[in-house]
């Protein structure tokens, strides 16, 4: 990879806690592992947003949700058909602008104790385990710093619209955990890159615009009426390299929050 402009500090309203942006010019591999085929079918479904249970399709004769008691509806839904798996995987390279997003060991730290205090704040909302959403359950499952910077970059991302004249799946975003630390960085990094050869614009765009992309990306999923859940005009995305897992619609505004305030 090759730097395209010098890194950038951003501070947080967390104290020596930052942010390092750098902007450069790499190759992304792409991997298809194969495909499913689907269908749409109508069946029973749970639309109770604060069940573990929501959306999920049921069997036909089941007229209660299992998980809150809540009278199923009919609703659309998607199927798995058949899973098809290609051997060898099928491989594309791309050569594209990349924002990589680190965050220093300060900002980790009061990352990872806003997530014990979200923990605290579920459990206590939905006092069983088993009735937390499914939306809501990788804040138990993941790397807190993963989780953070994979839900910055989807809510990052969603503003593109509202700001430039793209579209937000002209870019991509993908996080990962080094070995070990780098310097004064945490291990898990974030990239967020054009999902288009040799780029669109887009991520540049983006990296020139970052104060307003913040503030749009605050102001949009605070608005959104999802709530805590997370919903795909403000938080997923279709085409997510991670497919939308280990993501947090609270501690992505969090996150947002202290990068607005400092």
């Amino acid at each position: 990879m090759s730097k395209l402009e010098d890194s950038k500090i951003v501070k947080t309203a967390i104290p020596n806690g930052n942010l390092r942006l750098i902007f450069y010019w790499g190759k992304v591999k792409r991997q298809v592992m194969g495909f499913k085929e689907l269908q749409l079918v109508y069946a029973p479904t749970c639309i109770n947003r604060n069940c573990s249970h929501y959306q999920i399709p049921k069997a036909s004769q089941v007229t209660k949700c299992p998980g809150c008691g809540w009278t199923l509806k009919q609703r659309l839904n998607t199927q798995e058909i058949e899973k098809f798996e290609f051997k060898p995987p099928l491989e594309t390279t791309i050569e594209v602008p990349l924002l990589r997003i680190e965050v220093n060991e300060t900002l980790a730290t009061a990352i990872t104790n806003k997530v014990i205090e979200i923990k605290k704040a579920i459990l206590k909302s939905y006092k069983d385990p088993d009735d937390i959403p499914h939306q809501l359950s990788p804040t138990f499952t993941y790397e807190p710093v993963h989780l953070a910077l994979h839900s910055l970059c989807h809510l990052l991302t969603k503003t593109v619209p509202l700001l430039f004249l793209a579209s937000h799946q002209d870019l991509s975003s993908y996080t990962e955990q080094r070995p070990a630390n780098i310097g004064t960085s945490h291990r898990t990094i974030a990239y967020i890159f054009d999902s288009v050869h040799e780029g669109c614009g887009t991520t540049e765009a983006l990296v020139n615009d970052w104060d307003s992309c913040v503030e749009k990306a605050l102001l949009l999923a605070t608005n959104c009426d999802c709530g805590d859940m997370g919903y795909p005009r403000c938080l997923t995305e279709i085409g997510c390299p991670e497919s939308n897992d280990g993501l947090s619609k609270l501690l992505g505004l969090w996150l947002l929050e202290q990068i607005t305030h400092s």
